[in-house]
């Protein structure tokens, strides 16, 4: 064993040791306590009953205000719910002390009045824990101010509904407990049992600590209601247990909300961010080995698309140049009909190279090796329209370059994108009383190109698919093409990050508009 393991081991050791004597020193003052107020009870009821009340009042002030103020650190409402409702919990339980058989406030409230508080901040509280493990286990927001002014709002009526309305079922006779108090004890416990099964099933989202605070509250607060079921004496034994049990319930409450977010802020208060964090890394992680096997794909693409055009080219080059040969030799032997056949045949060699061709290209985009550079678009215009030239003359029609911007790009690419801008605008619009017009400008960080003809224009229907693969408009007609170079266009302006799209050209035809943002502008 190394050194900083033993070091390591040592360290947990003492933290072990640590927390086991805060459990018994915690275990040992309450019990202490425990003793402390039954003996103050039997001593002076009222005045134990005064102490244990107003502990808990203070308790909960003490909550709402440490977890309303840090709620904004907590991506989860859960305790911040909690603290809101122990605001409203700890209003009804200043009111059950105050009406407290003997503290003279409400000296005609009699013995139900306090009791019927006691029930109904119960009912709030369980409610109130309910609600948190729900938010809990959702672990996201969700109308929490509403929730929020709900709880708050709710005891306001349950106090306005004991004093002054009288309207809330009676709880306490002088023959004892009414059916209401006993069943309402019951279903109190239910919804604690309830909220610990949510607290456990959230517990992913808690740090251990505070989840064994937290169900070591609701269970004390499940006994504190299971002891008010069968008390007959404001005064008893069974009533002195029953508030005990709350002490001991607000205790761990109090140590879940308030000293272990003040003790451990990052884990209490920040945990959320600290999962956020875990699963953004694992999110990174997992993006970092897609990239990975993408670029592996994209070589093994790439070779694939290489090995299988040298396959292809090699058995076009010899079907074409044997074509050729046999329609040579049998020109002034063969019937008409032959030759047209051997014709067609040679037509299609060549636009299965072309094809070919273009579907190389197409691949290639956006897997260059070297990086951009600053290039001159009109020298490159100029250049396309001279390998173009033949095209340009058979299609009887002219091409004017107007001015062209200097730009930072890959000299292939703005080859490419100009060049078929210009072969689709001469193979679809060429007229000579109707020159090709090329042209481009800069705006700030971006870069426009644009080629405008005036043939027959493009159909409103056919704008929104001039990108796709192979695909052909509704003008085509005779026209010779593979359906591939548009989609090229579309794709260089995509590898840098613009756009592309066509207008209608006043008078008629269609102005090609490509827009480019520069490598080093890019966002």
């Amino acid at each position: 064993m190394d050194t900083a393991t033993a070091l390591q081991d040592s360290s947990s050791n003492k933290i072990t040791r640590l927390q086991v004597q805060t459990a018994v020193l915690t275990l040992t003052s309450l019990a202490l306590g425990f003793i402390a107020l039954y003996f103050l009870s039997r001593y002076n009821y009222l005045v134990f009953h005064g102490l244990v009340e107003l502990s808990s009042v203070v308790v909960a002030v003490t909550t709402f205000s440490i977890g309303w103020h840090s709620r904004q650190f907590s991506r989860n409402d859960s305790f911040t719910l909690l603290a809101v409702a122990y605001l409203a919990v700890g209003g009804l339980d200043l009111f059950h002390t105050l009406s407290y058989k003997g503290m003279g406030v409400f000296p005609t409230a009699g013995i139900d009045v306090p009791t019927q508080f006691w029930v109904s901040a119960r009912s709030l509280q369980a409610s109130a824990y309910l609600v948190s493990g729900w938010l809990l286990v959702r672990d996201r927001n969700t109308g929490f101010q509403n929730l929020a002014v709900g709880f708050l709002g709710g005891g306001v009526l349950l106090a306005l509904a004991i004093w002054p309305f009288k309207v809330f079922p009676s709880c306490l006779t002088e023959e004892g407990l009414t059916l209401f108090k006993i069943g309402a004890e019951y279903a109190i416990s239910a919804i604690l049992a309830a909220s610990a099964w949510l607290y456990w099933r959230g517990r992913s989202f808690l740090d251990k600590a505070t989840i064994n605070l937290m169900l070591a509250s609701i269970g004390l607060a499940i006994l504190s209601e299971l002891t008010f079921t069968f008390y007959q004496d404001v005064y008893g034994l069974a009533n002195c247990l029953g508030h005990l049990f709350k002490v001991a319930s607000v205790f761990f409450a109090y140590r879940a909300l308030i000293q272990g977010a003040l003790r451990n802020p990052y884990q209490a208060l920040f945990r959320d961010l600290s999962l956020s964090h875990q699963a953004l890394d694992q999110e990174l992680e997992q993006r970092r080995r897609t990239e990975e096997q993408l670029r592996t794909a994209n070589r093994e693409l790439d070779a694939f698309v290489h090995t299988v055009a040298h396959d292809l080219r090699s058995p076009l080059t010899v079907f074409i140049s044997s074509t050729e040969l046999l329609h040579r030799q049998l020109q002034h032997q063969a019937s008409d009909s032959l030759l047209q056949l051997l014709d067609g045949m040679m037509e299609k060699g060549w636009h299965m190279t072309h094809l070919l061709e273009d579907l190389l290209d197409l691949a290639r985009i956006g897997r260059l090796d070297h990086p951009p550079e600053k290039v001159d678009a009109a020298e490159i215009a100029s250049r396309v329209t001279t390998d173009l030239q033949p095209k340009i003359a058979a299609a009887g029609t002219q091409v004017n370059l107007e001015e062209l911007p200097l730009l930072l790009a890959h000299r292939t690419l703005i080859y490419q994108l100009l060049a078929n801008l210009i072969d689709n605008a001469v193979r679809y619009a060429g007229r000579l009383e109707s020159p090709i017009t090329v042209g481009g400008l800069r705006m700030k960080s971006q870069v426009r190109f644009y080629v405008r003809d005036h043939g027959p224009g493009i159909p409103i229907e056919d704008k929104e698919r001039l990108g796709d693969l192979f695909f052909r408009g509704g003008n085509a007609g005779n026209h010779k093409g593979t359906g591939i170079g548009l989609t090229i266009v579309h794709k260089i302006a995509s590898y840098y990050g613009g756009r592309f799209w066509v207008e209608d050209t006043l008078g008629g035809g269609a102005t090609f508009w490509v827009e480019l943002q520069e490598p080093e502008n890019r966002c």
